[in-house]
């Protein structure tokens, strides 16, 4: 009889030994494979008063895949935070920061936060750059599909994406933006992207990363941007 890849990973976890030096990294490592095979969009890290749940949201829906025991809590949310060039002994105050990943991968996230029970960790992964380039790769209905894509090549308006966490409004933009840039060279637009963070790269749209600590915030960035002589700005 075989077995769903959340009770493989929780066999997984579990068989790992907590008195080697190298559990933690054995079991972040094991985490992070597993969410990229399943194509997670995030994983959470949620401590409880008796164990610290690993959970899954895939297609939109959270799922727990694992647990671990309190003494190996603190460790695992230590090495994530040391993969992302975060301070581990800062507990008490939220922190985010990127997985360091190889040229050519997509982008890791980490987000934590202090709660009654431990520090709570969130890893969002993002699509890998060969998925869903254009509208065609997205799986829409081909009423939706065509509506956005008469829409997009408006002169005019405003398109607003919107939807839960995990439902591929970043996917849809990164998209669109793609799907505008391919235009034949006479129907090329001046297109300008302002994002916290720049998630990946498009070729054929100037995208600003927003850096609120040197005064690029939002607001400047729209600013400077509608200066730029645009005719399509994705925030």
């Amino acid at each position: 009889m075989s077995i769903s890849p959340p009770q493989a990973l929780r066999q997984k976890v579990n068989g790992l030994d907590p008195r080697r030096p190298e559990h933690a990294v054995e079991t972040v490592q094991l985490i992070l494979d597993e969410a990229r095979a399943q194509r997670t969009s995030d994983i959470h890290l949620n401590p409880t008063h008796d164990r610290l749940e690993i959970w899954f949201r895939i297609d939109g829906t959270l799922h727990r895949v694992a647990e671990i025991a309190p003494a190996q809590s603190s460790a695992v949310v230590a090495r994530l935070k040391v993969l992302a060039g975060l301070l581990t002994y800062q507990t008490e105050t939220p922190q985010e920061g990127r997985l360091s990943a190889a040229p050519g991968e997509p982008e890791v996230r980490l987000s934590t936060m202090p709660t009654l029970h431990g520090e709570r960790a969130v890893v969002r992964l993002f699509s890998e750059p060969t998925h869903h380039r254009r509208l065609g790769d997205l799986g829409l209905p081909d009423d939706v599909h065509a509506a956005l894509d008469q829409l997009i090549h408006e002169t005019s308006g405003l398109i607003v994406v919107a939807g839960p966490a995990g439902s591929g409004k970043t996917t849809t933009l990164y998209a669109t933006l793609r799907e505008l840039a391919a235009a034949p060279t006479y129907e090329r637009r001046s297109l300008i992207s302002l994002e916290d963070p720049i998630e990946s790269a498009v070729d054929g749209v100037s995208q600003t990363q927003i850096h609120t600590a040197s005064g690029l915030n939002l607001s400047a960035a729209i600013r400077a941007a509608l200066r730029q002589d645009p005719e399509v700005i994705a925030i």
